[in-house]
């Protein structure tokens, strides 16, 4: 028999009642039980004897092998076999022995339970017996009455129902342990609703129709059910995300998710499960999955030490999103106080970064990539806090020499960020180093051509240009936009990479957006 073939089975065993996933639709299945002899009467005895035995509700299903070899064969087939009556001399002196040696060291099934039987004790001495081989029970065949085989069928079924219900818990706690892993791993709030939900379903063994939501409060008076909004929702309920509880659910389910809210606990009723949840800043949170049919065999203890794990991951992923955010808004106040000293509007910082975004996303940068753009880019200028208010403000046009030290704009703030081991930042170094090269070569401050120049630059360097010419400057006034898109065309190849214009002419619509809307 196949080990996990084995494992798969008990897995879906009914902690309560010991069967398989069969069991669980058909109360009616009956426990296996193998008869192992080589004598006919015996099985026609046992049968007998057994044919009104119920344990728990269930009755005797019997599965006959007249020798250790067809029980083997038996054994590959039915990994649910839950007790096995083994005689000890049959092809040989020692066949029973050597077919438990199978069962337990070959096809490493601990499950089963074994009593063996012998007509010739003195063949297989009991004490040597119990003591040499991994069995449940050992009887001669003339002890077997009536009563003392109810004590020996009733004693190993016992016994197997307590060892299946150790393993899928242990299987469940596993899973759960398995399952918290993955919660504190970086994502964003709709990413951990939905890893959360995957998570419930796997644990539920939830299957055929299904509905799944995750909700949040939005009001911090605890007795109000209908004020959470859900945020995330899946199956049968997928068109249910954005709506209030009161708009998707019946009385039934308002109720029940009422009465979890007040118990704090895990809820299960019927067919429904509600998980519920309170982070330290207060807010309430709502897992609910409906189901197809009727949830058994749940266990509340490991299911509400997997949600105060939700609880601790999603508190370290709002103060994640907090601090990100935090820095983002650092960095942006950063770019626009060096904007404004320039006497520039501030929002040329943010329409810059959302252009960039737009053109990092289409060129296929990764979502890291992008979140790195948001750091680095709002940095480009910050090297013009060291040049002085004389050039930066000058409403005319430059003379050779002080643009020569606006130039010096780009080492400065090279020299400024450079030092910085944080991944965004050497970016943004490299931005702010080389956002000014161009595609041909005859940028500065380096000179740069080509490939050479760093690919966040090269998209910089484009989305820089466009903004600045889209909007008014001390010295400028701002440019038509058919004026802005003719400059790109033209300098395909150029100032700009061929990639990059053609990333900005394909989403050239969006970039309209930015440019009307000021971001």
């Amino acid at each position: 028999m196949d080990q996990k073939k084995l494992e798969d089975e008990l897995i879906f065993f009914n902690d309560n009642v010991t069967n398989n996933d069969t069991l669980k639709d058909k109360p009616e299945s009956k426990y296996k039980v193998l008869i192992v002899d080589d004598e006919e009467e015996v099985h026609k005895l046992t049968e007998l004897v057994l044919k009104d035995f119920v344990f728990e509700g269930r009755k005797l299903d019997f599965l006959n092998a007249y020798s250790a070899e067809d029980a083997k064969l038996i054994l590959k087939a039915h990994a649910d076999i839950c007790l096995a009556l083994l005689d000890v001399v049959m092809e040989s002196d020692d066949a029973g022995l050597k077919l438990v040696q199978y069962i337990r060291e070959e096809i490493q099934n601990t499950f089963v339970r074994i009593i063996l039987r012998t007509g010739q004790p003195g063949i297989a001495p009991e004490r040597e017996i119990i003591a040499n081989y991994d069995i449940n029970d050992y009887k001669e065949k003339t002890e077997l009455t009536s009563s003392k085989m109810f004590t020996s069928i009733t004693a190993a079924l016992r016994s197997y129902r307590d060892l299946v219900t150790i393993y899928n818990r242990k299987n469940r706690l596993r899973k759960v342990i398995a399952a918290t892993s993955s919660l504190f791993k970086p994502k964003s709030i709709l990413d951990f609703a939905e890893d959360i939900l995957s998570q419930f379903k796997d644990l539920l063994d939830i299957k055929g129709k299904s509905g799944f939501f995750y909700a949040v409060s939005t009001s911090e008076n605890s007795d109000v059910v209908s004020d959470y909004t859900i945020v995330y929702s899946a199956g049968n309920l997928s068109e249910a995300r954005g709506k209030v509880l009161a708009e998707v659910l019946d009385k039934r389910s308002m109720d029940l998710i009422d009465k979890a809210e007040k118990t704090k606990e895990v809820l299960i009723d019927d067919n429904i499960f509600i998980g519920y949840f309170e982070t330290t800043n207060g807010n309430r949170n709502i897992f609910y999955l409906e189901n197809g049919e009727s949830f058994q065999d749940i266990d509340n203890d490991i299911f509400g030490l997997f949600l105060k794990n939700v609880a601790i991951a999603f508190d370290n992923l709002a103060l994640n999103i907090e601090v990100s955010e935090t820095q983002k808004s650092v960095v942006y106040m950063l770019g626009e106080a060096v904007e404004k000293r320039s006497h520039e509007t501030g929002s040329h910082v943010k329409r810059m970064t959302e252009i960039s975004c737009m053109l990092g996303k289409a060129l296929g940068f990764s979502d890291k990539d992008i979140e790195y753009m948001i750091i680095a880019a709002p940095l480009h200028d910050i090297g013009k806090i060291a040049i002085a208010d004389s050039i930066l403000h000058k409403p005319g046009k430059l003379t050779f020499d002080e643009f020569e030290i606006i130039k010096t704009h780009t080492t400065e703030g090279y020299n400024i960020l450079k030092s910085s081991n944080r991944p965004a930042l050497k970016i943004a170094a490299a931005i702010a180093y080389q956002h000014h090269e161009k595609w041909n070569g005859k940028g500065y401050p380096l000179g740069l051509s080509g490939e050479k120049i760093h690919p966040f630059a090269r998209i910089v360097a484009l989305a820089d240009v466009v903004d600045a010419l889209g909007h008014k400057r001390c010295y400028k006034n701002a440019w038509r936009f058919e004026d802005i898109l003719e400059l790109v065309k033209s300098e395909r190849g150029e100032h700009f990479e061929p990639r990059v214009v053609d990333a900005f002419l394909d989403n050239i619509e969006q970039y309209k957006q930015i440019y009307r809307n000021g971001v």
